[in-house]
Protein backbone atom coordinates (compact mmCIF):
# COMPACT_ATOMS: atom_id res chain seq x y z
CA UNK A 1 0.00 0.00 0.00
CA UNK A 2 1.11 3.27 -0.84
CA UNK A 3 0.01 6.98 0.42
CA UNK A 4 0.54 10.21 -1.71
CA UNK A 5 -0.70 13.65 0.17
CA UNK A 6 -0.97 16.85 -2.35
CA UNK A 7 -1.20 19.89 -0.98
CA UNK A 8 -4.71 21.75 -2.21
CA UNK A 9 -2.94 24.86 -3.46
CA UNK A 10 -2.69 26.38 -6.33
CA UNK A 11 0.31 24.39 -7.37
CA UNK A 12 -2.10 21.29 -8.11
CA UNK A 13 -3.60 22.71 -10.77
CA UNK A 14 -0.23 23.05 -12.80
CA UNK A 15 -0.09 19.14 -12.16
CA UNK A 16 -3.92 18.73 -13.46
CA UNK A 17 -4.20 21.64 -16.08
CA UNK A 18 -7.34 20.30 -16.98
CA UNK A 19 -9.55 21.22 -13.32
CA UNK A 20 -10.83 24.32 -12.92
CA UNK A 21 -9.29 25.40 -9.61
CA UNK A 22 -11.57 24.92 -6.75
CA UNK A 23 -13.58 21.98 -8.23
CA UNK A 24 -12.41 18.80 -6.06
CA UNK A 25 -15.23 16.82 -7.94
CA UNK A 26 -13.38 17.15 -11.22
CA UNK A 27 -9.71 16.50 -9.58
CA UNK A 28 -10.90 13.39 -7.61
CA UNK A 29 -11.87 12.51 -11.12
CA UNK A 30 -8.43 13.35 -12.94
CA UNK A 31 -6.41 11.82 -10.56
CA UNK A 32 -8.80 8.57 -10.39
CA UNK A 33 -7.86 8.78 -14.05
CA UNK A 34 -4.09 8.97 -14.03
CA UNK A 35 -3.61 6.63 -11.35
CA UNK A 36 -6.16 4.04 -13.07
CA UNK A 37 -3.61 3.76 -16.08
CA UNK A 38 -1.31 2.44 -13.82
CA UNK A 39 -3.58 -0.27 -12.70
CA UNK A 40 -4.06 1.55 -9.21
CA UNK A 41 -7.32 3.27 -7.97
CA UNK A 42 -7.16 5.22 -5.00
CA UNK A 43 -8.73 5.80 -1.70
CA UNK A 44 -9.06 9.81 -1.51
CA UNK A 45 -9.92 11.43 1.85
CA UNK A 46 -9.59 15.56 1.31
CA UNK A 47 -8.80 17.82 4.29
CA UNK A 48 -9.02 21.40 3.84
CA UNK A 49 -5.43 21.61 2.84
CA UNK A 50 -4.59 18.60 1.44
CA UNK A 51 -6.28 15.23 -0.10
CA UNK A 52 -5.16 12.17 0.63
CA UNK A 53 -4.49 9.34 -1.66
CA UNK A 54 -4.30 5.65 -0.62
CA UNK A 55 -3.42 3.19 -3.04
CA UNK A 56 -3.16 -0.80 -2.25
CA UNK A 57 -2.02 -3.37 -4.49
CA UNK A 58 1.84 -4.32 -5.03
CA UNK A 59 4.49 -1.66 -5.93
CA UNK A 60 7.27 -4.06 -7.63
CA UNK A 61 10.68 -2.28 -7.68
CA UNK A 62 12.43 -1.45 -11.54
CA UNK A 63 13.95 -3.71 -13.62
CA UNK A 64 17.79 -3.51 -12.40
CA UNK A 65 18.68 -4.86 -15.83
CA UNK A 66 16.98 -2.33 -17.42
CA UNK A 67 18.26 0.40 -15.10
CA UNK A 68 21.85 -0.67 -15.86
CA UNK A 69 21.55 -0.69 -19.52
CA UNK A 70 20.19 3.12 -19.44
CA UNK A 71 23.43 3.95 -17.16
CA UNK A 72 25.25 1.55 -19.86
CA UNK A 73 23.85 3.99 -23.01
CA UNK A 74 24.00 7.30 -20.99
CA UNK A 75 28.17 6.70 -20.58
CA UNK A 76 28.01 6.35 -24.45
CA UNK A 77 25.91 8.74 -25.12
CA UNK A 78 23.81 7.11 -26.77
CA UNK A 79 21.19 9.22 -25.21
CA UNK A 80 18.33 8.89 -27.66
CA UNK A 81 18.09 4.61 -27.00
CA UNK A 82 18.65 5.89 -23.08
CA UNK A 83 15.69 8.09 -23.02
CA UNK A 84 13.54 4.93 -24.96
CA UNK A 85 14.44 1.98 -22.14
CA UNK A 86 13.87 4.77 -19.21
CA UNK A 87 10.43 5.65 -20.85
CA UNK A 88 9.42 1.99 -20.42
CA UNK A 89 10.57 2.29 -17.07
CA UNK A 90 8.42 4.64 -16.11
CA UNK A 91 5.60 3.20 -17.86
CA UNK A 92 6.34 -0.10 -16.37
CA UNK A 93 6.85 1.01 -12.36
CA UNK A 94 6.04 4.91 -12.19
CA UNK A 95 5.53 4.72 -8.48
CA UNK A 96 9.55 4.31 -8.40
CA UNK A 97 11.08 7.42 -8.18
CA UNK A 98 15.08 6.39 -10.09
CA UNK A 99 13.76 6.22 -13.37
CA UNK A 100 11.96 9.74 -13.58
CA UNK A 101 14.80 11.51 -12.09
CA UNK A 102 17.48 9.98 -14.58
CA UNK A 103 14.70 10.73 -17.60
CA UNK A 104 14.29 14.26 -16.61
CA UNK A 105 17.89 14.50 -16.54
CA UNK A 106 18.73 13.07 -19.95
CA UNK A 107 15.99 14.96 -21.74
CA UNK A 108 16.80 18.53 -19.88
CA UNK A 109 21.07 17.59 -20.71
CA UNK A 110 19.43 17.30 -24.74
CA UNK A 111 17.22 20.39 -24.60
CA UNK A 112 14.01 17.75 -24.71
CA UNK A 113 12.51 20.44 -22.45
CA UNK A 114 8.99 19.59 -23.13
CA UNK A 115 9.15 16.20 -22.25
CA UNK A 116 10.89 17.27 -19.56
CA UNK A 117 8.33 18.88 -18.26
CA UNK A 118 6.27 15.89 -18.71
CA UNK A 119 8.12 13.64 -17.48
CA UNK A 120 9.34 15.56 -14.13
CA UNK A 121 4.85 16.33 -13.56
CA UNK A 122 4.60 12.67 -13.66
CA UNK A 123 7.28 12.09 -11.12
CA UNK A 124 5.63 14.79 -8.95
CA UNK A 125 2.10 12.98 -8.98
CA UNK A 126 3.43 10.17 -7.57
CA UNK A 127 5.86 11.59 -5.34
CA UNK A 128 5.04 15.67 -4.46
CA UNK A 129 7.41 16.49 -2.11
CA UNK A 130 10.37 15.99 -4.20
CA UNK A 131 11.88 19.25 -5.13
CA UNK A 132 14.54 17.78 -7.71
CA UNK A 133 11.81 17.09 -10.11
CA UNK A 134 10.46 21.18 -9.15
CA UNK A 135 13.91 22.22 -9.87
CA UNK A 136 14.26 20.12 -13.26
CA UNK A 137 10.83 21.30 -14.58
CA UNK A 138 11.26 24.83 -13.02
CA UNK A 139 14.84 25.25 -14.97
CA UNK A 140 13.29 23.47 -18.03
CA UNK A 141 10.28 26.50 -18.37
CA UNK A 142 12.39 29.33 -17.82
CA UNK A 143 15.52 27.79 -20.04
CA UNK A 144 13.69 26.12 -22.77
CA UNK A 145 9.95 27.86 -23.01
CA UNK A 146 11.05 31.09 -21.85
CA UNK A 147 8.40 30.73 -19.54
CA UNK A 148 9.06 32.24 -16.64
CA UNK A 149 5.78 32.82 -15.08
CA UNK A 150 5.46 28.69 -14.89
CA UNK A 151 9.17 28.36 -13.65
CA UNK A 152 8.12 30.90 -10.75
CA UNK A 153 5.46 28.53 -9.50
CA UNK A 154 7.94 25.65 -9.72
CA UNK A 155 10.60 26.91 -7.57
CA UNK A 156 8.29 28.83 -5.45
CA UNK A 157 6.58 25.37 -4.62
CA UNK A 158 10.29 24.26 -3.93
CA UNK A 159 11.02 27.03 -1.42
CA UNK A 160 7.85 25.97 0.55
CA UNK A 161 8.76 22.52 0.70
CA UNK A 162 12.35 23.64 1.84
CA UNK A 163 12.86 26.58 2.89
CA UNK A 164 16.06 26.69 4.02
CA UNK A 165 17.35 25.39 0.96
CA UNK A 166 18.85 27.96 -1.43
CA UNK A 167 18.78 26.24 -4.88
CA UNK A 168 15.32 27.21 -5.15
CA UNK A 169 16.39 31.09 -3.95
CA UNK A 170 19.01 31.22 -6.58
CA UNK A 171 16.21 31.20 -9.20
CA UNK A 172 12.92 33.20 -7.91
CA UNK A 173 14.28 36.61 -7.64
CA UNK A 174 15.94 36.51 -11.12
CA UNK A 175 12.57 34.87 -12.74
CA UNK A 176 10.31 37.68 -10.67
CA UNK A 177 13.00 40.45 -12.22
CA UNK A 178 12.21 38.97 -15.65
CA UNK A 179 8.39 38.79 -15.15
CA UNK A 180 8.88 42.89 -14.01
CA UNK A 181 7.52 41.24 -10.05
CA UNK A 182 10.82 43.15 -8.92
CA UNK A 183 9.09 44.16 -5.62
CA UNK A 184 7.89 40.42 -5.04
CA UNK A 185 12.10 39.78 -4.95
CA UNK A 186 13.64 41.20 -2.06
CA UNK A 187 12.09 38.84 0.62
CA UNK A 188 13.37 35.96 -1.35
CA UNK A 189 16.98 38.13 -1.40
CA UNK A 190 17.20 38.17 1.91
CA UNK A 191 16.73 34.75 2.77
CA UNK A 192 19.53 33.43 0.15
CA UNK A 193 21.90 35.79 1.92
CA UNK A 194 20.67 34.44 5.41
CA UNK A 195 20.95 30.49 4.67
CA UNK A 196 24.18 31.15 2.14
CA UNK A 197 25.91 34.16 3.40
CA UNK A 198 28.95 33.37 1.17
CA UNK A 199 26.76 33.19 -1.74
CA UNK A 200 27.85 36.03 -4.34
CA UNK A 201 24.76 35.59 -6.17
CA UNK A 202 22.10 36.54 -3.31
CA UNK A 203 24.03 40.14 -3.10
CA UNK A 204 24.08 40.44 -7.09
CA UNK A 205 20.46 40.20 -6.94
CA UNK A 206 20.22 42.85 -3.96
CA UNK A 207 22.08 44.89 -6.13
CA UNK A 208 19.73 44.73 -9.10
CA UNK A 209 16.94 44.86 -6.93
CA UNK A 210 17.86 48.43 -5.54
CA UNK A 211 19.47 49.31 -9.17
CA UNK A 212 15.77 49.15 -10.00
CA UNK A 213 14.70 51.03 -7.02
CA UNK A 214 17.34 53.69 -7.97
CA UNK A 215 18.95 53.40 -4.74
CA UNK A 216 22.71 53.33 -6.61
CA UNK A 217 24.86 53.63 -3.80
CA UNK A 218 22.95 50.86 -2.41
CA UNK A 219 23.01 48.65 -5.55
CA UNK A 220 27.14 49.55 -5.51
CA UNK A 221 27.38 48.43 -2.18
CA UNK A 222 26.09 44.86 -3.06
CA UNK A 223 27.34 44.58 -6.51
CA UNK A 224 30.88 45.43 -5.00
CA UNK A 225 29.90 42.77 -1.67
CA UNK A 226 28.83 40.17 -5.09
CA UNK A 227 32.79 40.82 -6.60
CA UNK A 228 34.62 40.24 -2.76
CA UNK A 229 32.29 36.76 -2.57
CA UNK A 230 32.95 35.83 -5.83
CA UNK A 231 36.55 36.07 -5.38
CA UNK A 232 36.40 34.08 -2.46
CA UNK A 233 34.21 31.43 -4.24
CA UNK A 234 36.94 30.87 -6.94
CA UNK A 235 39.82 30.48 -4.57
CA UNK A 236 37.96 27.87 -2.62
CA UNK A 237 36.57 25.45 -6.10
CA UNK A 238 33.16 25.33 -7.74
CA UNK A 239 30.50 24.43 -6.36
CA UNK A 240 28.11 22.91 -8.28
CA UNK A 241 24.64 24.19 -6.70
CA UNK A 242 26.03 27.97 -7.58
CA UNK A 243 25.87 29.94 -10.57
CA UNK A 244 29.12 30.54 -12.12
CA UNK A 245 30.57 33.67 -11.60
CA UNK A 246 30.64 36.34 -14.39
CA UNK A 247 33.46 39.06 -12.71
CA UNK A 248 33.17 41.09 -16.32
CA UNK A 249 28.98 41.75 -15.79
CA UNK A 250 29.66 42.45 -12.21
CA UNK A 251 32.33 44.95 -12.51
CA UNK A 252 29.99 46.80 -15.40
CA UNK A 253 26.82 46.46 -13.13
CA UNK A 254 29.47 48.19 -10.20
CA UNK A 255 30.46 50.64 -12.56
CA UNK A 256 26.99 51.88 -13.95
CA UNK A 257 25.58 52.23 -10.56
CA UNK A 258 28.65 53.93 -9.33
CA UNK A 259 28.45 56.36 -12.03
CA UNK A 260 24.36 57.17 -11.37
CA UNK A 261 25.08 57.40 -8.13
CA UNK A 262 27.79 60.15 -8.59
CA UNK A 263 25.72 62.24 -11.04
CA UNK A 264 22.84 62.98 -8.08
CA UNK A 265 25.17 64.08 -5.60
CA UNK A 266 25.95 67.63 -4.75
CA UNK A 267 30.06 66.68 -4.32
CA UNK A 268 30.88 70.73 -4.29
CA UNK A 269 28.57 70.52 -1.14
CA UNK A 270 30.27 67.28 0.32
CA UNK A 271 33.74 68.33 -0.15
CA UNK A 272 32.92 71.40 1.68
CA UNK A 273 31.84 69.74 4.54
CA UNK A 274 34.47 67.42 4.66
CA UNK A 275 37.15 70.44 4.69
CA UNK A 276 35.23 72.06 7.24
CA UNK A 277 35.59 69.07 9.50
CA UNK A 278 38.81 69.03 8.55
CA UNK A 279 39.65 72.34 9.65
CA UNK A 280 37.83 72.17 13.02
CA UNK A 281 39.73 68.38 13.64
CA UNK A 282 43.06 70.10 12.68
CA UNK A 283 42.55 73.73 13.93
CA UNK A 284 43.94 74.85 10.60
CA UNK A 285 42.48 76.88 7.67
CA UNK A 286 42.18 75.29 4.43
CA UNK A 287 41.34 76.57 0.96
CA UNK A 288 40.53 74.68 -2.69
CA UNK A 289 42.03 76.59 -5.45
CA UNK A 290 41.46 75.46 -9.18
CA UNK A 291 44.85 75.15 -10.99
CA UNK A 292 44.03 76.12 -14.54
CA UNK A 293 47.74 76.21 -16.01
CA UNK A 294 49.03 73.08 -18.02
CA UNK A 295 52.46 72.45 -16.64
CA UNK A 296 53.64 68.77 -16.78
CA UNK A 297 56.36 69.81 -14.33
CA UNK A 298 54.08 70.22 -11.87
CA UNK A 299 50.91 68.06 -10.43
CA UNK A 300 48.27 70.14 -8.20
CA UNK A 301 48.41 68.49 -5.07
CA UNK A 302 48.61 69.60 -1.22
CA UNK A 303 50.79 73.03 -0.75
CA UNK A 304 51.49 73.08 3.15
CA UNK A 305 50.81 77.05 4.44
CA UNK A 306 54.74 76.82 5.93
CA UNK A 307 56.57 76.01 3.01
CA UNK A 308 54.82 78.89 1.19
CA UNK A 309 54.70 81.60 3.88
CA UNK A 310 51.19 81.63 4.02
CA UNK A 311 48.37 80.68 7.11
CA UNK A 312 46.34 78.54 5.46
CA UNK A 313 46.74 75.65 3.20
CA UNK A 314 46.20 75.07 -0.28
CA UNK A 315 44.94 72.13 -2.08
CA UNK A 316 45.30 72.91 -5.95
CA UNK A 317 43.26 70.62 -8.24
CA UNK A 318 43.00 69.89 -11.62
CA UNK A 319 39.36 70.89 -13.75
CA UNK A 320 38.05 67.59 -14.24
CA UNK A 321 35.06 66.19 -12.43
CA UNK A 322 36.36 62.30 -10.88
CA UNK A 323 40.27 64.23 -10.69
CA UNK A 324 39.33 66.97 -8.81
CA UNK A 325 37.14 65.23 -6.26
CA UNK A 326 39.36 62.56 -5.73
CA UNK A 327 41.89 64.62 -5.80
CA UNK A 328 40.90 67.01 -2.87
CA UNK A 329 39.67 64.27 -0.42
CA UNK A 330 43.01 62.20 -1.05
CA UNK A 331 44.80 65.75 -0.26
CA UNK A 332 42.25 66.20 2.51
CA UNK A 333 43.44 62.99 4.27
CA UNK A 334 47.42 63.52 3.41
CA UNK A 335 47.36 66.65 4.85
CA UNK A 336 45.50 65.09 8.11
CA UNK A 337 48.69 62.61 8.34
CA UNK A 338 50.89 65.36 7.96
CA UNK A 339 50.11 67.69 10.12
CA UNK A 340 50.07 64.87 13.00
CA UNK A 341 53.48 63.86 11.68
CA UNK A 342 54.80 67.72 11.76
CA UNK A 343 53.68 67.82 15.69
CA UNK A 344 55.67 64.61 15.81
CA UNK A 345 58.99 66.40 13.97
CA UNK A 346 58.60 63.15 11.88
CA UNK A 347 57.15 64.30 8.77
CA UNK A 348 59.02 64.45 5.45
CA UNK A 349 58.61 65.38 1.79
CA UNK A 350 60.34 63.12 -0.86
CA UNK A 351 61.25 63.52 -4.22
CA UNK A 352 62.68 61.60 -7.05
CA UNK A 353 64.76 64.59 -9.21
CA UNK A 354 65.15 63.91 -13.06
CA UNK A 355 68.72 64.16 -13.01
CA UNK A 356 69.15 61.61 -10.61
CA UNK A 357 66.28 59.29 -12.24
CA UNK A 358 68.23 59.53 -15.38
CA UNK A 359 70.94 58.58 -13.67
CA UNK A 360 69.58 55.57 -12.85
CA UNK A 361 68.60 54.24 -15.98
CA UNK A 362 71.42 55.88 -17.96
CA UNK A 363 73.71 52.61 -18.12
CA UNK A 364 70.57 51.28 -20.22
CA UNK A 365 69.57 53.99 -22.25
CA UNK A 366 74.05 53.80 -23.62
CA UNK A 367 73.18 50.24 -24.18
CA UNK A 368 70.33 50.81 -25.93
CA UNK A 369 71.15 53.61 -28.02
CA UNK A 370 74.43 51.90 -29.66
CA UNK A 371 72.60 49.46 -30.86
CA UNK A 372 69.22 50.98 -31.95
CA UNK A 373 68.19 52.23 -35.40
CA UNK A 374 67.07 56.19 -35.26
CA UNK A 375 63.76 55.70 -35.66
CA UNK A 376 63.46 53.35 -32.84
CA UNK A 377 65.72 55.34 -30.98
CA UNK A 378 63.40 58.43 -31.05
CA UNK A 379 60.12 56.39 -30.12
CA UNK A 380 62.70 55.06 -26.73
CA UNK A 381 63.40 58.74 -25.33
CA UNK A 382 59.57 59.40 -25.80
CA UNK A 383 58.63 56.50 -23.73
CA UNK A 384 61.46 56.97 -21.51
CA UNK A 385 60.59 60.26 -20.69
CA UNK A 386 57.30 59.40 -19.68
CA UNK A 387 58.31 56.44 -17.52
CA UNK A 388 60.77 58.63 -15.45
CA UNK A 389 57.79 60.98 -14.69
CA UNK A 390 55.76 58.19 -14.32
CA UNK A 391 58.33 56.43 -11.76
CA UNK A 392 58.78 59.76 -9.74
CA UNK A 393 55.21 59.75 -8.82
CA UNK A 394 55.06 56.11 -8.49
CA UNK A 395 57.81 56.11 -6.23
CA UNK A 396 57.20 58.77 -3.72
CA UNK A 397 53.38 57.99 -3.34
CA UNK A 398 51.86 54.82 -3.80
CA UNK A 399 52.86 53.84 -0.05
CA UNK A 400 51.17 56.71 1.15
CA UNK A 401 48.71 56.63 -1.31
CA UNK A 402 47.21 52.80 -0.48
CA UNK A 403 47.04 54.31 3.46
CA UNK A 404 44.77 56.92 2.14
CA UNK A 405 42.35 55.13 -0.61
CA UNK A 406 42.38 52.54 2.63
CA UNK A 407 41.39 55.73 5.11
CA UNK A 408 39.11 57.03 2.55
CA UNK A 409 37.21 53.76 1.89
CA UNK A 410 36.95 53.11 5.38
CA UNK A 411 35.78 56.52 6.65
CA UNK A 412 33.27 57.06 3.92
CA UNK A 413 30.95 55.00 2.87
CA UNK A 414 29.34 57.43 0.37
CA UNK A 415 32.81 58.09 -1.09
CA UNK A 416 33.05 54.41 -2.28
CA UNK A 417 31.51 54.91 -5.52
CA UNK A 418 33.73 57.42 -6.87
CA UNK A 419 36.69 55.57 -5.17
CA UNK A 420 36.06 53.20 -7.18
CA UNK A 421 35.64 54.96 -10.61
CA UNK A 422 38.68 56.70 -9.92
CA UNK A 423 41.17 54.24 -9.33
CA UNK A 424 39.39 51.56 -11.97
CA UNK A 425 40.38 54.55 -14.24
CA UNK A 426 44.15 54.35 -13.17
CA UNK A 427 44.12 50.38 -13.11
CA UNK A 428 42.67 51.00 -16.94
CA UNK A 429 45.08 53.72 -17.90
CA UNK A 430 48.02 51.32 -17.07
CA UNK A 431 46.69 47.82 -18.58
CA UNK A 432 46.57 50.04 -21.52
CA UNK A 433 49.75 51.80 -21.07
CA UNK A 434 51.59 48.97 -19.60
CA UNK A 435 50.14 45.68 -21.49
CA UNK A 436 48.18 46.67 -24.85
CA UNK A 437 50.28 49.95 -25.93
CA UNK A 438 53.78 49.86 -26.78
CA UNK A 439 54.69 52.17 -23.99
CA UNK A 440 57.22 49.70 -22.48
CA UNK A 441 58.67 49.12 -25.72
CA UNK A 442 62.81 48.52 -25.32
CA UNK A 443 62.16 50.09 -21.37
CA UNK A 444 65.02 49.55 -19.56
CA UNK A 445 63.92 46.38 -17.96
CA UNK A 446 65.52 46.73 -14.24
CA UNK A 447 62.86 50.07 -14.62
CA UNK A 448 59.95 47.94 -15.94
CA UNK A 449 60.23 45.64 -13.03
CA UNK A 450 60.43 48.43 -10.38
CA UNK A 451 57.34 50.05 -12.05
CA UNK A 452 55.65 46.64 -12.12
CA UNK A 453 56.19 46.45 -8.67
CA UNK A 454 54.48 49.44 -7.39
CA UNK A 455 51.68 49.24 -9.82
CA UNK A 456 50.98 45.33 -8.59
CA UNK A 457 50.30 47.20 -4.99
CA UNK A 458 47.50 49.50 -6.83
CA UNK A 459 46.04 46.58 -8.26
CA UNK A 460 46.03 43.98 -5.09
CA UNK A 461 44.59 47.30 -3.00
CA UNK A 462 41.70 47.78 -5.48
CA UNK A 463 40.99 43.72 -5.34
CA UNK A 464 40.89 44.20 -1.41
CA UNK A 465 38.33 47.05 -1.75
CA UNK A 466 36.46 46.07 -4.47
CA UNK A 467 36.87 42.14 -4.91
CA UNK A 468 38.21 42.95 -8.54
CA UNK A 469 40.88 40.76 -9.57
CA UNK A 470 42.94 42.59 -12.35
CA UNK A 471 45.95 40.41 -11.74
CA UNK A 472 45.46 38.55 -15.11
CA UNK A 473 45.33 41.68 -17.01
CA UNK A 474 48.94 42.43 -16.28
CA UNK A 475 52.63 40.97 -17.73
CA UNK A 476 54.81 40.43 -14.46
CA UNK A 477 57.38 37.97 -13.30
CA UNK A 478 56.28 35.73 -10.05
CA UNK A 479 59.49 37.79 -7.99
CA UNK A 480 57.94 41.04 -8.86
CA UNK A 481 54.23 40.05 -7.53
CA UNK A 482 55.87 38.26 -4.21
CA UNK A 483 57.34 42.23 -3.56
CA UNK A 484 54.36 43.57 -4.40
CA UNK A 485 52.36 41.44 -1.91
CA UNK A 486 55.21 41.86 0.92
CA UNK A 487 54.48 45.87 0.48
CA UNK A 488 50.81 45.78 0.65
CA UNK A 489 50.89 43.81 3.79
CA UNK A 490 53.01 46.21 5.48
CA UNK A 491 50.83 48.76 3.89
CA UNK A 492 47.67 47.56 5.45
CA UNK A 493 49.27 46.46 8.34
CA UNK A 494 50.10 49.90 8.89
CA UNK A 495 46.77 50.89 8.49
CA UNK A 496 45.68 49.12 11.54
CA UNK A 497 48.05 50.59 13.90
CA UNK A 498 49.84 53.79 12.89
CA UNK A 499 52.04 55.97 14.39
CA UNK A 500 52.35 59.71 13.18
CA UNK A 501 54.98 59.76 10.27
CA UNK A 502 55.28 55.85 10.15
CA UNK A 503 53.92 55.96 6.31
CA UNK A 504 56.69 57.89 4.91
CA UNK A 505 58.82 55.18 6.34
CA UNK A 506 57.16 53.21 4.11
CA UNK A 507 58.35 55.36 1.22
CA UNK A 508 62.08 55.33 1.81
CA UNK A 509 61.66 51.39 2.45
CA UNK A 510 60.17 50.39 -0.62
CA UNK A 511 62.58 52.63 -2.27
CA UNK A 512 65.72 50.78 -0.29
CA UNK A 513 64.20 47.37 -1.33
CA UNK A 514 64.40 48.30 -5.04
CA UNK A 515 68.21 50.18 -4.51
CA UNK A 516 66.22 54.06 -5.31
CA UNK A 517 66.90 55.01 -2.59
CA UNK A 518 69.93 56.26 -2.96
CA UNK A 519 68.04 58.75 -5.19
CA UNK A 520 65.45 59.95 -3.28
CA UNK A 521 65.96 63.55 -2.03
CA UNK A 522 64.20 63.73 1.97
CA UNK A 523 63.15 66.74 3.02
CA UNK A 524 61.87 67.17 6.82
CA UNK A 525 60.00 69.22 7.79
CA UNK A 526 59.81 70.10 11.77
CA UNK A 527 56.48 71.18 13.70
Amino acid sequence: MKTITHALDDFIYQLFPDVTEGDRQALQAAMEAYFGRAGKHPAFVFEEQSVILTLGGEFPESDEEKYGLATELFEKKDYEACIQILKEMVEETPWEIEPYAMLCFVCSLTDKFDLCIEVANDGLKWHPENTSFLHIAGNAYAEGNKDFETALNYYIKAHSLNPDDALPLRHIPAYLFQCNRHDEAYGYIEKLIEIDPDDHLGYQMKGLYYFFEKDYLSCFMNITEALRKADVYRKSGQDPDRDPVDSDVLVKMAAKSAENYSEGVDWDDFTDKIKDEMVSKLGVDIRFDLYEEENPEFMPGLERAAAHGRDYHLIRYMDSKFTSLYMMMSQLIHLEFSEAAVKDSVYRVFSLPLDKVFKYVGRFTKFFAKKARRSDLDQFEENLFSAVRLLQLTVTETALFVIINETLYQRYKTFRPFLFITLKAKIDYLIYEFNKNDFSKNLPADMMSVLNMYHLVYVLHFKKLFGVDYLKDFRFKKHELNRAIVWFDEALGLFRKREPGEEFDLIEFWAEDVKLDRYLEIREVRG
